[in-house]
């Protein structure tokens, strides 16, 4: 009789994600891999029990304990519980095949795994790191010198070596060889994010009535680095009929007042709708 081939085990360990949406594309592009592989490969996902600033925890998931996800299985933490003893217990206890860090500078899910593999914890289990585009020059420029003296010093302690580099893209592939400088080309293999499957409108079928506003939306985390304030700029001199949606979290306060008042001073011509939630409201 035929036995069925046991699954790959994958570990994950992720900031965020879902119910969580404050993380931006890397939490949705995450669950679309879980929900198109999950049949074939056994995910545990590892992740905090609330959205990335956010205080309120999920209120539909049980925080420290194992539970079903769609494809996967999911431990959501408190921030309080997350330790490097806590995450090689967990390592150690589901034995993965394969352990896929989301993100680089994270200090919880990336930093401290790899300080622990760094000191001798679940040796020769491959790992996987995918950066999340925190490369890009619009990134890297953000708390610049910060960054660049942990890129140095983790390149020269090694805390990288031996890791294979997920990129979304060959530009974010040329990215991540330019800033670190001692990775190996043929480790860094580039797999595109998934994406949800929308239905699209039939090719040359327009959205809206002649002679109506032209329509634009911005969909991402409302920060710096998403660079919404120029494109707020450069509609001040749009002298047609704009509706410009806004749709994401504000992820920087700061940010997104300065964005603001960008929008109070823009002409009568140009209206912005911001919903970030499920319901539409004015910025």
């Amino acid at each position: 009789m035929a036995t069925t081939p046991q699954r790959l085990r994958v570990m994950v360990l992720s900031g965020c994600y879902l119910p969580g949406f404050r993380g931006g594309g890397p939490a949705r592009s995450l669950a679309n891999l879980v929900k198109a592989l999950g049949a074939d490969i056994d995910f545990r996902i590892v992740t905090l029990d609330r959205d990335p600033e956010s205080d309120p925890p999920y209120p539909s998931v049980r925080p420290g304990t194992w539970q079903t996800g769609v494809g996967a299985e999911v431990l959501y933490l408190p921030r309080t519980a997350v330790s490097v003893r806590r995450l090689v217990q967990e390592i150690k206890a589901v034995s993965p095949q394969v352990i896929d860090l989301q993100g680089f500078f994270d200090p919880v899910f990336t930093i401290l795994v790899l300080l622990a593999r760094r000191i001798g914890f679940f040796f020769g289990v491959p790992l996987l790191l995918a950066p999340q585009g925190v490369f890009s020059p619009g990134a890297l420029s953000l708390k610049f010198l910060k960054k660049a003296i942990y890129v140095r010093l983790a390149q020269v302690v090694g805390l990288y070596s031996d890791l294979t580099w997920q990129a979304s893209s060959e530009m974010d592939r040329r990215e991540i060889l330019r800033t670190m400088t001692t990775v190996e080309a043929d480790r860094v293999k580039v797999v595109a994010d998934l994406t949800d499957d929308i239905a699209c409108a039939p090719r040359g079928q327009v959205a809206g009535q002649p002679g109506g506003p032209l329509r634009l939306c911005f969909l991402s985390r409302i920060s710096p680095k998403k660079n919404l304030d120029f494109a707020l700029r450069v509609l001040a001199d749009v002298k047609v009929s704009v509706e410009f949606a806004i749709y994401g979290p504000i992820e920087v306060p700061s940010y997104g007042a300065a964005c603001r008042n960008l929008i109070a001073m823009l002409p009568e011509n140009i209206r912005v709708i911001y919903g970030g939630g499920n319901c539409t409201r004015r910025m």
